[in-house]
C-alpha cells in the first residue's frame, strides 16, 4: 500500500523571515524536539514523491514552494501529528 501524502500549504508572511538556503548534502542534521527545521526549496512533485525515510525529523518536514517562496508545506507523517501542531498554533 502506498503512502498518502498529509500536506498542508499555507502562506507564511513574515513568520519564516529571509529565505533559508537548502540544506548540505550529507545526514541529516539534528533537530531539537518541538523545533522545525528551515524550510527546502522544492518543486511540489519533489515534495509529494518525497520518502518518509529522507525527512530531517521524524513526524513533519517542511518545504518551501520553489515557484512561489512565501508558500510553506509541512507534509506530516499522520493526521494525529497535524491535529497536535495546529492545536498549540490555535
Amino acid at each position: 500500500m502506498s503512502r498518502q501524502p498529509v500536506v498542508l500549504l499555507f502562506a507564511v508572511l513574515a513568520m519564516l523571515g529571509a529565505a533559508h538556503p537548502a540544506p548540505a548534502e550529507g545526514p541529516a542534521p539534528s533537530v531539537e524536539p518541538g523545533v522545525l527545521p528551515p524550510p527546502i526549496p522544492a518543486p511540489l512533485e519533489q515534495v509529494l514523491n518525497a520518502p518518509r525515510q529522507g525527512w530531517r525529523t521524524p513526524s513533519v518536514e517542511v518545504y518551501r514552494w520553489n515557484l512561489f517562496p512565501d508558500i510553506v508545506i509541512l507534509d506530516t507523517a499522520s493526521f494525529p501529528v497535524q491535529d497536535r501542531a495546529f492545536a498549540r498554533l490555535a
